[in-house]
């Protein structure tokens, strides 16, 4: 019961901080997040998001992300994310994968996650809710993998902590796989959604056409390389 609690706990707040898409990306302050990501939490300093210098043996560079928790319970959660338009991916299966890291995670968990949006929808999705990472955990490789549908609008992705303690991230790919590359996640967002008018639609489509607007058509700094800057405490700016 106690895991139930913490992945459905995690799982709203990740529903909650997500939904504002690109558009809720692009208004965050950046500092020392990786160049062309953007930090999001849904309570006011409770994370710290930075660029992490330290070299993960194996890894790919010098560069890294990071989420720690600045007090002991938190009632909230942060991701560090991007948002690309889904033009290059229409009609394919992408994979997402990144090694993570946990220390001291006992209350909430760490994923990592990808949505695709369109038609005035969350298309599909995975947020690891089957498998995601709790206490302490080594570095260790994570995939996401999901059919983009060929109406779909945007993609947004990255890696989030619910709860205490500390979640690392290295060593991102974004990547078109074949079809004998099984699926992880599952249609819709996480939660169902059956209740919309065509009216409410429509304005979603809008919404979701200017949200991935003005976003990449192809991902940048999978690397995370951080351009100056100091240590930001991440918090969702009202809408």
């Amino acid at each position: 019961m106690q895991f139930i609690r913490h992945v459905t706990n995690t799982a709203s707040t990740l529903a909650l901080a997500i939904g504002f898409t690109a558009t809720a990306l692009a208004g965050v302050a950046h500092a020392q997040v990786p160049s062309g990501w953007q930090a999001v939490s849904d309570g006011s300093a409770e994370y710290t998001v930075r660029s992490d210098g330290a070299r993960r043996d194996g890894g790919q560079g010098f560069a890294g992300a990071t989420i720690k928790a600045n007090v002991v319970s938190p009632q909230s959660s942060a991701m560090l994310a991007q948002s690309v338009r889904a033009d290059a991916y229409r009609g394919k299966r992408l994979r997402l994968s990144g090694y993570m890291k946990t220390i001291g995670v006992n209350e909430g968990t760490a994923v990592l996650f990808m949505r695709v949006d369109g038609d005035g929808v969350i298309q599909t999705s995975d947020f690891m809710q089957n498998r995601p990472l709790m206490l302490t955990t080594d570095w260790a490789k994570q995939e996401v993998v999901l059919d983009v549908p060929r109406n779909a609008i945007g993609i947004t992705f990255g890696f989030m902590l619910g709860g205490s303690g500390q979640a690392w991230l290295d060593d991102v790919a974004l990547e078109v796989v074949d079809d004998n590359v099984a699926v992880t996640g599952r249609p819709g967002g996480l939660y169902p959604d059956q209740l919309a008018t065509a009216r409410d639609l429509d304005r979603r489509r809008r919404d979701q056409e200017a949200a991935y607007r003005r976003a990449s058509t192809i991902p940048v700094n999978l690397a995370l390389r951080q351009e100056g800057g100091s240590v930001i405490v991440a918090t969702r700016q009202a809408q």
